[in-house]
Order: C-alpha cells, then structure tokens, then sequence
C-alpha cells in the first residue's frame, strides 16, 4: 500500500472554483508493518525448540531476516525518479532510463530498461497504475482513463442510431 505521508504539494485543478487537490510529491511502496507482528509470534512459537537444543537458536536467524526484509525492501517513485531498494543494495532509475512498465505474474510490475533488462518494483502491482500516472505527470498512461477516441466513437454510433429510429417513426 502507498504511503502517502511524505512530501506533499498541491496539483492544478480542473475547475477554476474548486479546492486544489493535495497529491503527494513521491510515492512509497513497502510490505505491511504488520508483517513484524507475525515474526515475533513466530519467535514466541519456536522459543520451545530454539531453546531445547544447542544451535537450535539459529532458528531465530529466520524471523530475523524476515524483518530485515519487512524493513528495508521498499519502492519510491516520484516526478523524476524511481529508487528500488533491496535487503542489500538500492538502485536509482530516472524516468528517461525505463522504456516501459511491464506487467509480471500476479499483477506485479518491473520496470524495462530502455538500454535492455529488467527490474522488479517491489510492492507495486497493477493497481497501483492510476495513482503512478498521477504522481508522474503522465509519463506513465492511466489504463482506467477512458480514451477520448473511445467516447467519439462511442456517441457517434448512438447518434446515428437515434437518426435512424427517428426517421423509422415516421
């Protein structure tokens, strides 16, 4: 789930009158906090055989890196730039740099080089494609936006069945 807590600025509005929409200047993608709960129940579960034998206590490595993990994986995405940060390492991606999102299984998206290869986005799927069209000032087109051919062509074919049932009455 996005993180909208951090730095926010205000967008244009489309109508004069109405109140400026505050949209947040850079998206923060990360596993739930709750996660953490979990991986202390686990330790309380395992303490029983963690502390029975010597060098079962290296059970309690898995949770600890659980939460290493929970901690530190994230994906922050802005106007400019999109920074995906593993448990080792984090790797900056300007916008000019990624050819395309593409769509992974499961609904997960990565980012395709525009020099070749690929990078998984940790944490943001295909729901999150409104909101990125968004904060990116339409880099990234919005796949729920009704396209301004589709309305045409739609109304087109209402108007001309309308014609023709009232030239049918007669």
């Amino acid at each position: 789930m996005p993180d909208h807590t951090a730095d926010q600025t205000a967008a244009p509005t489309a109508q004069p009158g109405a109140a400026a929409p505050r949209l947040p200047r850079r998206l923060v993608f990360k596993p739930p906090m709750i996660s953490l709960v979990v991986l202390a129940f686990l330790v309380v579960c395992e303490s029983t055989v963690a502390l029975a034998l010597p060098w079962f206590w290296l059970l309690y490595l898995i949770p600890l890196a659980g939460a290493v993990w929970v901690l530190r994986t994230r994906t922050v995405i802005d106007a400019d730039t999109v920074v995906v940060r593993r448990v080792f390492g984090r790797r900056v991606l300007p916008w000019s740099g990624i050819a395309e999102l593409r769509l992974r299984d499961r609904g997960w998206l990565a980012a395709v080089l525009a020099e070749g290869g690929e990078v998984v986005l940790p944490e943001v799927r295909a729901r999150h494609l409104p909101v990125l069209a968004l904060i990116t000032g339409g880099r990234i087109a919005d796949p729920t936006a009704e396209a301004p051919e589709a309305r045409e062509t739609e109304e087109a074919p209402a108007a001309a069945g309308e014609a023709a049932g009232a030239s049918n009455q007669t």
